[in-house]
């Protein structure tokens, strides 16, 4: 990582955004039995962006063939998969905050 903002990359940068993000959105959600495996999956999308493809463009994180990757490298991961809606849900909250 970098020693100071100005020496961060722009993926980085997201990454924070994200994850501040991320803290707001959670409280929003309605189903509270599953929220721990939501932040997993919603963490594991943001470290997919920012740290596996190396994305800040949001129209380049937005498309479905990103958010197609996103499920193949998850499923390798993990047994389950929550629903992508969670992550286009996520998308739509961070634009408009």
């Amino acid at each position: 990582m970098a020693s100071s903002l100005d020496d961060m990359e722009a993926y980085e940068l997201l990454q924070i955004e994200l994850d501040r993000s991320l803290q707001r959105f959670l409280p929003t959600l309605n189903d509270p039995s599953n929220k721990a495996q939501l932040q997993h999956f919603l963490n594991s999308w943001i470290e997919y962006i920012c740290f596996v493809r190396h994305l800040w463009v949001w129209e380049d994180i937005e498309k479905e063939d990103t958010n197609k990757a996103f499920v193949d490298w998850y499923k390798n991961m993990m047994d389950e998969l929550p629903s992508v809606s969670y992550v286009k849900d996520f998308q739509t909250f961070f634009k408009t905050t």
